[in-house]
């Protein structure tokens, strides 16, 4: 099987499993209250922040067990495991079992993101991967957000649970396929020699970790927040459509993102961080959809263009085989953020309303921007780093 070939199958996988993942993601406040007649914002937060404990918890785990098997082997069990428990989720009506069949669904998804490290650690050229897999991860929730609207109101709220387990066996599928392509690749990633700046690390970690934060919070009560400020003009329907724009927007940004000189631009990054913190006050303050709309679409270029900087910042740090241990690292990192947003949300929004998410969120990406100003003095003139814009 030619590289090609595998590198198209993981994609495929990764965006399956994108897909999967965002699905109920715009749709979790509702889905509490139509099939257990929760209302309470915190009881999502905090079933929200369950989820990604566990996966930060589980992730190390499957690192740890990729290195005594084949890496599709062990995703083919998973991925049949995962795909079992996210069927029950859909057809149960109890609420502890809902509860404990979501934690073991998402103990086995954690896996797939083994693929990540594995796939850029062979890539010859990081940038133009990184952008490819963004754009899956935006296309999905493109997807993800109509399909799951449609689901809603058409057929049942629980059906969404069935759907991400038959995604979970289709990614089974394909991994069958790969069983035994890992090793083809193994000399090849022993041989590189090792980059890993720790102290570097941490920095991006930390502006990781407020970027990964300030998206998410808003992320929780979007849709709440669009019919609540719009009723009766804006629906489920028009809530979905909003959700969406800012992955929309991203996906014309795939030609800009190959230019890594424009991406690791200092200068631009500290615009774009600028543009964030103020369009997400703007979203929050504006009483008209077209404003929305407009608004909504600056904010996905520009967050775009921050994640696809962070992964390339990232992956420059790290090679090798200590790409997939780094790799940890962030993904704690970014699992902590999608495990404190939640919860946060549902604190802010029960005690100041759906605009106060937004408001901290503005916050946190300002926080980020004497970060990567300390960065860039830091390493551009004694590395070859990302935030260097003579660097290609």
């Amino acid at each position: 099987m030619t590289d090609n070939k595998v590198n198209n199958r993981i994609l495929l996988i990764a965006f399956l499993a994108a897909l999967a993942e965002s699905l109920p993601a715009p749709f979790y406040p509702r889905i509490f209250k139509d099939t257990f007649g929760i209302i309470d914002p915190a009881y999502t937060g905090a079933y929200l922040c369950i989820l990604r404990l566990t996966f930060i918890l589980s992730y190390p785990l499957w690192a740890w067990v990729s290195k005594k098997t084949d890496i599709f082997r062990l995703l083919c069990l998973t991925q049949l495991t995962a795909g079992m428990t996210s069927i029950y989720c859909g057809l149960t009506k109890d609420l502890t079992e809902f509860y404990a069949c979501s934690i073991l669904m998402v103990l086995f998804k954690s896996s797939y993101l083994l693929m990540y490290p594995y796939l850029i650690s062979k890539s010859e050229n990081k940038t133009s991967t990184v952008a490819k897999l963004g754009i899956l991860v935006q296309l999905s929730m493109i997807v993800s957000a109509i399909a799951s609207a449609f689901i809603i109101d058409k057929i049942s709220i629980q059906y969404l649970f069935i759907i991400i387990g038959l995604f979970d066996f289709i990614q089974m599928a394909i991994s069958l396929r790969l069983i035994g392509i890992k090793k083809s690749f193994q000399l090849q990633s022993h041989s590189e020699s090792m980059a890993f700046d720790q102290i570097k690390l941490l920095w991006i970690c930390m502006i990781t970790f407020l970027f990964y934060l300030s998206s998410t919070l808003i992320r929780p009560f979007y849709t709440e927040f669009i019919i609540d400020r719009y009723a009766p003009v804006a629906n489920y329907a028009w809530s979905a459509v909003l959700f969406i724009i800012p992955s929309l927007s991203a996906l014309f940004l795939l030609p800009l993102a190959g230019r890594s000189t424009i991406i690791k631009n200092t200068t631009f990054i500290c615009g774009v961080i600028l543009i964030i913190s103020i369009v997400l006050l703007l979203q929050a303050y504006v009483n008209s959809l077209i404003s929305e709309i407009i608004f909504r679409s600056l904010y996905g270029i520009s967050i775009f263009l921050i994640f696809v900087h962070l992964d390339i910042s990232f992956f420059e740090t790290t090679s090798g085989k200590d790409s997939a241990k780094a790799y940890s690292l962030m993904h704690i990192t970014q699992n902590i953020a999608y495990m404190t947003a939640p919860l946060l949300a549902g604190f802010l929004v029960g005690r100041d309303g759906y605009t106060a998410p937004f408001e901290m969120a503005s916050i946190c990406a300002m926080l980020s921007l004497p970060v990567v100003l300390m960065l860039h003095f830091k390493y551009s003139k004694k590395h070859l780093t990302i935030l260097d814009p003579k660097i290609s």
